[in-house]
């Protein structure tokens, strides 16, 4: 499934194009279910999570093209929320779109939507991810401009985590220096960089949900 990502950083939190994804695997099963809120690398992953958990636990899945400052965020996780059956692990990963946003705004806006979702979930632990890298399209040995944002956003992610008593999965070193899983727009994954994310982020399900 091919998702869009925003080339141009426009001065809005809506871009050209918008989408949400969620998914259900199973809904009718009663083991235990960890939610992956996330952009289009995690929609990447999410299934093959599923697959690598092997239906001892399972996975569902919001995934958006929302920056982490549209209003609307919150709204479609509270839609997501509102039919889930139950959940017991949180893994967000968000740092991809809203490139309108200043290291400021985007620590802000991180830091409330994190206790809005402590508040909605409540109890239930939160698994901060990093975000990938992005590398440049006409040379994918080379990390685009737009990553040092991304190495920037991941600095403010780690401090949020530690300020709120949260878990970090680290999902930018595993990537930082194999361009070779990466397609050729230099964002998205091939299907060996989603199932090497995926088999990282099972581990830590398993290993949080003993």
């Amino acid at each position: 499934m091919d998702f869009t990502y925003e080339q141009e950083t426009k001065q809005t939190p809506l871009e050209t194009y918008e989408w949400d994804n969620i998914w259900w695997d199973h809904p009718e099963r009663e083991e235990k279910r960890v939610l992956l809120i996330g952009d289009s690398i995690s929609c990447g992953y999410c299934r093959r999570v599923n697959h690598c958990l092997e239906e001892k636990i399972f996975a569902d899945g919001f995934g958006t093209s929302k920056g982490i400052d549209n209003p609307k965020f919150m709204d479609g996780l509270r839609y997501m929320k509102s039919q889930q059956k139950r959940c017991d692990l949180i893994h967000i990963n968000n740092g991809l779109h809203g490139w309108h946003l200043s290291d400021e705004e985007y620590e802000k806006e991180y830091r409330k939507v994190l206790k809005e979702i402590m508040e909605l979930y409540q109890g239930v632990p939160i698994v901060i991810a990093l975000t990938t890298p992005v590398r440049e399209k006409e040379d994918l040995t080379i990390l685009a401009e737009r990553n040092q944002i991304v190495q920037k956003r991941n600095e403010i992610a780690k401090q949020l985590a530690e300020e709120l008593g949260l878990q970090v999965n680290d999902l930018y070193a595993p990537l930082q220096n194999r361009s070779e899983l990466f397609s050729p727009d230099g964002v998205h994954l091939t299907g060996e960089g989603y199932e090497i994310l995926a088999a990282q982020i099972a581990n830590l399900i398993r290993t949080a949900l003993q």
